[in-house]
């Protein structure tokens, strides 16, 4: 209550207090002695003692796992900067979580904060949407998942549209006309999701109800907790379940999409699996599935160029006259072959180009036109975290100027908190993605976001 009272030397008085009751800074440690430690480590912080801020850190054990605790989340987003949750770049809390052994999140308390109790709520109902992998954290020690705390700042990312957000919408609205119903999984954290979707595809399989089970395997293959190969083979299922159930060519594309992008994380080259899917004869009949396999194919891949064949994958975009002009697929369009013409060194061209989407330059992030990362600056292991033995990990948001440089990069997500966000800003200041056309002053228009982990040798 005092540290967040604003009372910081009081606070620190009464947390020194309370840790000698304890029995002082000693090897042992339990649930009180890691509350106590923890608040003492804030207040330091507060009071200007970062030595003391990081020794009494150290002996809370954070950061000292050998299972990595954050680099193993199915899903771990901060909350939004904006109006729907009141919180501001500058808004700061320290959030204290268990984790489930079936990877869902409880206990959430916000334990410090710069805002109000509405501040401290925003964050905590974010940490609350958190999922972890039951596989991935069941050797982490039962301490450290009963109790674990984490620094957390918004981010100013948000929901931004994916490529096949229109297609998505296409899969959902045949759902709404087929007949399924609302997903009992529809507003639940994947951690607890899960447990309601494997009955559902069960049900579904044995009365035969060909869209439920397309709903529920589709759910199944997004489902972050769910093992890859199983993801995978939902997919699989719902693809042959979506053609026995005479779905129109757009859902059948969807689940395609999906698939392969899942598939490529294992190594396979989805740009190749785009293709041929796209020459499919009904998917390159069917407008919207065709914009969206085409954009895929053309849109540069990390650490990859764009293929040779883009600005005619892009054109054919552009000119889909079974498209809306402002359609958002065709501003995609629009704006990379922008982006190819001011790197051919035609800017007026690209100034053209530009104009036709409709867009003020802060308007880019909106339609899904991510960077393209090609590399990240090298940094320096904190001395203060390796005399300590600290390991962690750390989230940093930037954003991205014409050339590919970062600008203002801030960690939204840290642990252990306080330890290793200098470093991780200057790691992410280093990064460098392909350039993007903007036509005035080469200003950024988006937010990114890149995490570090940091480990120690031995």
């Amino acid at each position: 209550m005092l540290l967040n009272g604003g009372q910081q030397k009081e606070a620190y008085s009464e947390l020194k207090s309370v840790l000698q009751q304890q029995g002082g800074l000693t090897n042992r440690v339990g649930i009180d002695d890691i509350a106590t430690r923890s608040d003492l480590a804030i207040a330091a912080l507060l009071n200007a003692d970062r030595t003391n801020a990081q020794k009494y850190l150290a002996y809370t054990g954070a950061g000292r796992t050998a299972n990595k605790p954050f680099e193993r989340a199915a899903w771990l987003q901060p909350p939004l900067c904006g109006a729907t949750t009141g919180l501001t770049p500058e808004d700061f809390a320290v959030v204290e979580f268990s984790v489930r052994e079936d990877g869902s999140v409880s206990g959430v308390q916000p334990i410090y904060t710069t805002g109000d109790r509405e501040v401290a709520l925003a964050f905590a109902r974010a940490v609350s949407e958190w999922s972890w992998d039951p596989e991935a954290i069941k050797d982490i020690p039962p301490l450290f998942r009963y109790t674990t705390r984490v620094e957390l700042r918004c981010t100013r990312v948000g929901e931004r549209p994916d490529l096949t957000d229109p297609l998505a919408e296409r899969f959902h609205g045949w759902l709404a006309e087929a007949g399924p119903g609302d997903a009992a999984w529809a507003d639940q954290p994947d951690a607890r999701a899960v447990g309601l979707i494997r009955p559902a595809a069960e049900a579904a399989r044995r009365s035969g109800n060909r869209p439920a089970l397309v709903q529920a395997l589709a759910a199944l293959g997004t489902n972050r907790v769910v093992p890859w190969n199983q993801r995978v083979a939902a997919f699989d299922e719902a693809i042959q379940a979506a053609n026995d159930a005479n779905a129109p060519v757009a859902v059948h594309s969807y689940l395609a999409i999906k698939r392969i992008d899942l598939a490529g994380k294992s190594g396979r080259l989805k740009r190749a699996d785009f293709r041929t899917l796209l020459a499919d004869r009904r998917v390159a009949a069917d407008p919207l599935s065709s914009a969206t396999l085409r954009l895929l194919i053309a849109v540069p891949a990390d650490r990859q160029s764009r293929p040779d064949d883009a600005m005619a994958l892009l054109d054919g975009v552009v000119q889909a006259g079974e498209l809306p002009a402002q359609h958002p697929l065709k501003v995609n369009a629009l704006l990379q072959q922008a982006t190819v013409l001011a790197d051919k060194g035609d800017l007026t061209a690209a100034r053209q180009l530009f104009d036709r989407t409709g867009l003020d330059e802060g308007q880019c992030a909106l339609i899904g036109l991510t960077p393209a990362f090609r590399g990240i600056g090298g940094t320096d292991y904190p001395d203060e975290a390796r005399r300590m033995g600290f390991e962690g990990w750390a989230r940093t948001e930037f954003d991205v100027a014409a050339d590919g440089r970062t600008i203002t990069p801030r960690v939204i997500a840290a642990y252990p908190p306080f330890v290793f966000n200098e470093a991780a800003t200057s790691a992410f200041r280093g990064a460098r993605y392909r350039s993007s056309y903007r036509p005035i002053g080469g200003l950024a228009c988006t937010a990114e976001q890149g995490s570090i982990s940091f480990r120690l040798q031995n």
